[in-house]
């Protein structure tokens, strides 16, 4: 048991360290995975699941009390999801991923829109 516990964290651990971040993650992005990012770029901190939803459908999965949502866009034969987190009643942060190839992009909101993106 400690050993598969052990291991589970140490493939975590590299799983971290090899995902693609930032530009890595603009450079491996399909055109239409870049047109999506502007789309998530457009959003505010007052933006609503139902904002969310008029983009990009129905989510397919919520969290109680809805504080994360997430969504499955697939563009060109490629799936990416969007996950939302609304941890303050507000839009936090948008993360954006790919599996195939496996990137990953954040967007961090205010009232004026994004305030980062790593």
């Amino acid at each position: 048991m400690k050993k598969g516990l052990i291991l589970i964290f140490v493939i975590g651990i590299i799983g971290a360290f090899l995902v693609n971040t930032s530009t890595d993650a603009l450079a491996l992005m399909t055109a239409p995975q870049k047109a999506t990012l502007e789309t998530l770029r457009s959003f505010t901190s007052n933006s609503s699941k139902t904002d969310i939803s008029n983009e990009f459908g129905e989510p397919v999965k919520a969290a109680i009390g809805e504080v994360t949502v997430s969504w499955e866009l697939v563009q060109l034969d490629q799936t990416t999801r969007i996950k939302a987190y609304f941890l303050t009643g507000k839009l936090n942060k948008i993360q954006f991923l790919s599996l195939e190839p496996f990137w990953g992009y954040t967007l961090y909101y205010s009232k004026e829109g994004v305030s980062n993106e790593t």
